[in-house]
């Protein structure tokens, strides 16, 4: 059964390599309740579609050019605005875990993890902020699950 419109997952990506932004966004659009509603190359044009369009989770590489996904996820906590931040990075290094947090995110993805875990990381952070089922991340298990889950964070 189609999943109806206002009940799908509404998703911002933000990512400066074509084929990456491309294939996360066809991976995701496969999905029935997961609605990719824009994409951004650069920080800059992502924190401006974030602001205009409201997504429910916002999906953004860690470094890009003019405004890096850790400076744009801490401008968004600074307004206050209620997305949930998913960072994307290839580095699994504790020092950008705790960074991504501090900025504000919920979550911490690995470009190397396998594709089907990257839709239960969007949907997941989009059914916290809906429901405001809150509970703090485990550091042990954020430190040591990165390569084993790829989904290596999350706050809520």
């Amino acid at each position: 059964m189609p999943v109806a419109r206002r009940d799908k997952i509404r998703v911002i990506l933000a990512e400066d390599q074509t084929m990456v932004l491309g294939a996360l966004a066809a991976l995701l659009e496969m999905e029935a309740d997961i609605e990719v509603i824009a994409r951004a190359r650069n920080g800059q044009e992502a924190l401006r579609l974030v602001q205009e369009r409201r997504p429910d989770v916002f999906i953004t590489d860690i470094e890009m050019p003019k405004l890096t996904g850790l400076e744009a996820a801490a401008e968004l906590k600074r307004q206050g605005l209620p997305v949930r931040v998913i960072i994307l990075t290839t580095f699994a290094r504790a020092g950008y875990l705790r960074r991504a947090l501090e900025a504000g995110a919920s979550g911490y993805l690995l470009k190397d993890m396998p594709a089907p875990r990257h839709r239960p990381a969007a949907r997941s952070r989009s059914l916290e902020r809906r429901t405001g089922h809150t509970h703090r991340p485990r550091a042990a298990g954020v430190a040591f699950s990165g390569r084993r889950h790829g989904y290596i964070g999350h706050r809520r």
